[in-house]
Formats: structure tokens, C-alpha cells, sequence
């Protein structure tokens, strides 16, 4: 299945917790180990003859699964790869880890407030309440969408550099968008222009 989405070259990695569990692809490397354990993360890694283009969680659905195999994999996912999140309604069952503050869907959230970093007016709450991680997200993503029990984050093809980055003074037009302002409140910003 997934060589006939990503092409006849694909290098497919698998990866389960249950020993008894092989890759449908005779030609797949399948990785026995807790999604959760970053030094099994890192052996899948370095047994991947290159950078990961494509990551599909399908894992164990726990939130610290969830939530940390993609903090330790998302950034080291190739520039232009995707990384899909499957399973997301876990997020709202008690016996998951989920239905509170630190479910995968309010990781989600946060992460969509970083994406905007550049965005939000220099001396909001919501921008002081960003990481140094959460502005190298912003840096290097794309996008985030949200489907129904799926998430899906793409990454840039080139993190955003500060040369990339044009000042927004108060009042001054802007481009991309024709006729739109920068908010008067919002003091010195960032807009992005995208090539």
C-alpha cells in the first residue's frame, strides 16, 4: 500500500511494540520497541538511510506517545516532509491520557498558536507564552490541518529566516494580501512573504 502512495523507491520503516508484528512489505525494516523510548526512536533513525520524508503515527494512541514521538521526530523530519498523527480521538478518552490539558489535541492547539507567532502583536500574553521551540516550529512549518481523528503537519521546504522577514510598522500597508492593514494596536510586527 504505502509503495504504490510514495513510489517504488520507498525506504519503509515500521515500527510496533508487539515482537509478533511484521511490515506487510517484505522489503520493509520493522522496528521492535515503545514509540515512547527516544533511544528507539533514535535507532529507527539511524537505521533510515537519510533524513524521514514521511512519518504516520499509528501507534500506541497514549498521549505521551502521541505527544513525544513527535517532539523528538518532528524536528528531524526532512525540509518539504509530512508528518500525519492518526487515532486523535484518543485525545478525549480518560484512559487514553487524554480529556484534559495535556491530551495531544491541546498539543495541537499550542502548536497552532505557534504557527501564527509571527502574527500575534509583539506584547500579547499569547506570544510570551511561546517557547524558543515553539518560534523554530513556526520557523520551519508549513502547515497543520485538522480532520477527524487525524493531523496532519507539513514542513517548509526552507525554515524562514529573519532576512526573510519584512517590518510591519504601525499603519503601513502590507503585501501579500491587497489593502490589508497591520493592526494599529499591534506596535512592530512581522509579516511573511513567502516565495
Amino acid at each position: 500500500l504505502w509503495r504504490s502512495w510514495l513510489g517504488p523507491g520507498l525506504e519503509l520503516h515500521c515500527a510496533d511494540i508487539n515482537p509478533r508484528c511484521v511490515a506487510g512489505d517484505p522489503a520493509a525494516t520493522t522496528h521492535h520497541g515503545d514509540q515512547a523510548d527516544p533511544a528507539f526512536l533514535a535507532r529507527i533513525l539511524a537505521a533510515a538511510s537519510g533524513a524521514l520524508d514521511v512519518v504516520v503515527d499509528d501507534g500506541g494512541h497514549g498521549m505521551r506517545q502521541q505527544i513525544g514521538t513527535f517532539e523528538f521526530l518532528y524536528p528531524r523530519l526532512a525540509a518539504g516532509g509530512v508528518y500525519v498523527v492518526e487515532d486523535c480521538h484518543t485525545s478525549y478518552w480518560p484512559s487514553f491520557g487524554g480529556d484534559g490539558p495535556r491530551s495531544f489535541m491541546e498539543f495541537v492547539k499550542r502548536k497552532m498558536d505557534a504557527l501564527h507567532y509571527f502574527h500575534l502583536p509583539v506584547a500579547s500574553d499569547a506570544r510570551a507564552r511561546l517557547s524558543a521551540e515553539d518560534v523554530a516550529f513556526a520557523r520551519e512549518t508549513k502547515a497543520i490541518s485538522v480532520f477527524e481523528s487525524v493531523v496532519v503537519f507539513e514542513k517548509r521546504e526552507a525554515a524562514i529566516s529573519p532576512t526573510d522577514l519584512a517590518p510591519v510598522i504601525r499603519g503601513s500597508v502590507f503585501t501579500p494580501g491587497v489593502g490589508q492593514r497591520a493592526d494599529s494596536t499591534a506596535g512592530i510586527g512581522y509579516a511573511l512573504y513567502d516565495a
